[in-house]
């Protein structure tokens, strides 16, 4: 869920007095400047009322009870094995039994890691200084992750043992597969913890200096895989990874709805911040109501986030490939995630219509040009299997750019015919006019001449001339109103 957007507060000014009252302002009190040196301190009484002020004390259910983690997430279990359970294949039915047969120690720590920035956790930071865990609520911390590691809901990778007979990691994986898990690895240690690591393997000096990103890339490149786990284990001692979670994500999917909101939906529930209604749910009406939609569901997600990244990194001819095969899926995608496949296809197709804008500056190379005709068949392409405006008008305008002015036309004249939406009649209608006006087919439109009258006034206005004109039409039985942008 979208968290509101954070305002400075007193704290953040250098000339704020803490000890100065809060006041809110009367209503006939007038607004005033302040001075330079005095802090902002007016609260808007709207807000205020809009957004009450969480329960605290005894009246905090999240005081209450200290389980209210792990008693949502067995709510969101048991809401979908009520109502979805005919979209549950063998490994979500697995994970739930695993889940039932936990204690409670291992159902806390599981939810506690779960609700927490990931995926790799270092043991050592589940404890504080004097050995006790650092959640209150667990009482057997070892007992805990021996249980989770057991039910194969907890990948541990200690230092006398790669991988444990529990792990989901094989000890044999391939050299891609522990790069990446040292690599999630080494982003749990602090700067000096990373220095001390470059220095004990003899590092180069780019894993010294620099950015954490940097560092890490270059231990990376410079040490073996194998070393470097080694060495890191013997510094934090144990590194766990919470399992289950392809499982965890098509529950998730199934309660909400969507993948955008978490576990934290119930937090600011139990505050009293967020209300719900509360209504039937009748299986038919379901908004995901197939396996086939789970499964389309989540891996146009993956998709879309790939290709995000690819756009954001500036990698266009792999976002496309993924564009160009999101398309050509054997056997197509369900109906229910039409529109977000055609998003996705408009995203790239506008990715690539930015590169070919970028590409027409040194038009002079005849290699350019060709670059540049490819980009745009190849988001036209893209646009032409999309089915959700608008893609039809950013084809038909990428058609007018590469002077392909009758394809434009004829395309104009076919959403003209069936629009999708208001928007894609209005394109229409607008977009081929100005095409057949550049060709001198038709003449330029002009706007109808609106009517005017002029009036006198008996001398100059008191006041504004807009409040003595409205006067002056009043005094003729003629009542008006001003309107500042009419």
């Amino acid at each position: 869920m979208p968290s509101p957007a954070a305002r400075p507060t007193d704290a953040d000014r250098t000339d704020a007095r803490p000890d100065a009252p809060l006041r809110v302002l009367d209503e006939d009190e007038p607004l005033r400047v302040l001075d330079e040196d005095e802090p902002l301190r007016v609260l808007d009484e709207h807000a205020q009322r809009a957004a009450p002020s969480p329960p605290t004390g005894d009246d905090n259910p999240v005081a209450r009870n200290p389980d209210y983690y792990v008693d949502n997430l067995s709510a969101i279990f048991d809401a979908v094995r009520t109502h979805d359970a005919d979209l549950l294949r063998a490994p979500e039915t697995h994970f739930l039994d695993a889940w039932d047969a936990l204690c409670d120690d291992a159902r806390r720590l599981y939810a506690r890691l779960i609700a927490r920035k990931g995926p790799w956790f270092r043991r050592d930071r589940l404890t504080r200084d004097d050995g006790a865990p650092i959640y209150d609520e667990i009482d057997r911390l070892d007992d805990a992750i021996d249980r989770l590691q057991d039910a194969r809901l907890l990948d541990v990778h200690a230092p006398d043992r790669r991988a444990d007979a529990g792990s989901a990691i094989d000890p044999s994986d391939d050299d891609e597969a522990a790069r990446a898990r040292l690599h999630g690895w080494l982003h749990t240690l602090r700067i000096n913890e990373l220095t001390a690591l470059a220095a004990a393997v003899d590092a180069p000096t780019e894993a010294r200096r620099g950015r954490k990103a940097a560092r890490i890339d270059a231990l990376l490149a410079d040490r073996p895989v194998a070393a470097l786990e080694r060495v890191v284990l013997e510094r934090v001692g144990a590194m766990l990874r919470p399992g289950g979670g392809d499982a965890l994500r098509v529950l998730r999917l199934l309660f909400f709805g969507n993948l955008g909101q978490d576990w934290t939906v119930f937090i600011l529930r139990d505050l009293g911040i967020v209300r719900h209604a509360d209504y039937p749910i009748v299986a038919d009406l379901r908004p995901i109501a197939s396996r086939d939609a789970v499964d389309d569901r989540l891996a146009l997600h993956d998709a879309r986030q790939l290709a995000e990244m690819l756009l954001h990194s500036g990698e266009l001819a792999p976002a496309v490939a993924l564009a160009q095969a999101v398309r050509d899926r054997p056997g197509g995608w369900h109906p229910s995630v039409r529109a977000r496949v055609d998003r996705l296809l408009c995203k790239v197709g506008r990715a690539l219509e930015r590169a070919r804008r970028a590409g027409l500056a040194p038009a002079d190379a005849l290699a350019e040009q060709a670059n540049v005709g490819v980009l745009a068949e190849q988001a036209m392409a893209l646009y032409a299997a999309a089915e959700a405006p608008p893609a039809r008008e950013r084809r038909a305008r990428l058609l007018a750019a590469v002077e392909r002015v009758d394809d434009a036309l004829t395309l104009c004249d076919r959403i003209a015919e069936a629009p999708r939406d208001e928007t894609e009649r209005v394109f229409a209608d607008r977009f081929a006019h100005r095409l057949r006006r550049a060709r001198g087919e038709v003449p330029p439109r002009r706007r109808p001449k609106r009517p005017q009258r002029t009036l006198e006034l008996p001398g100059p206005p008191e006041g504004p001339v807009e409040s003595a004109v409205l006067e002056a039409l009043d005094a003729r039985d003629q009542p008006g109103v001003f309107a500042e942008n009419g």
